[in-house]
């Protein structure tokens, strides 16, 4: 068997071997653990780089959504100006139609009145000028009787029993 001595020089070995295993256990656990504590470290690096990127995109995102959404209603505000202004120069259009509408049915109104006097004065007139007719008969009827008279006196000048 062997002896104490030699087992003890074998424990001590092992020990020696268990330790040398222990110290290189140990440091390849820092090792490790290090390691561990830089990935942690660049991940949680990656992680802030990935949120700060996150927000950048999206208030570019909501930027750039905000720019589209304004050309857009930019376009539509342009059509509705352009509607309304239309609408302006129509409703110009209708005001000058109305007015010149109300001046023609101001000169009808006129025209009616002024075809009615017409109508009365007419009537007047034509009284007036059956009157004028009447009149200018009875004148020719007397010219002619003056004509005859003249003729008579004429004739009865020339003949010799009146002296």
């Amino acid at each position: 068997m062997k002896s104490i001595k030699e087992t003890e020089d074998g424990i001590k070995q092992r020990a020696i071997g268990h330790a040398k295993e222990n110290d290189e256990f140990q440091k390849e656990k820092d090792s490790a653990i290090r390691a561990i504590r830089d990935v942690t470290s660049e991940f949680q690096s990656e992680l802030n780089e990935f949120k700060t990127l996150k927000t950048k995109l999206s208030t570019q995102v909501v930027s750039q959504v905000c720019l589209d959404i304004k050309k857009e209603l930019d376009v539509y505000i342009m059509n509705i100006k352009q509607k309304i202004d239309s609408l302006n120069i129509a409703a110009k259009d209708i005001e000058i139609i109305s007015l010149n509408s109300k001046r023609v049915m101001e000169s009808i109104d006129k025209l009616r009145q002024v075809s009615e006097s017409i109508k009365k004065e007419d009537f007047e007139l034509i009284k007036y000028s059956r009157e004028l007719e009447s009149n200018d008969r009875e004148k020719l009827h007397l010219m002619q009787k003056i004509d005859v008279l003249e003729r008579l006196i004429a004739k009865q000048r020339r003949s010799p029993d009146r002296r």
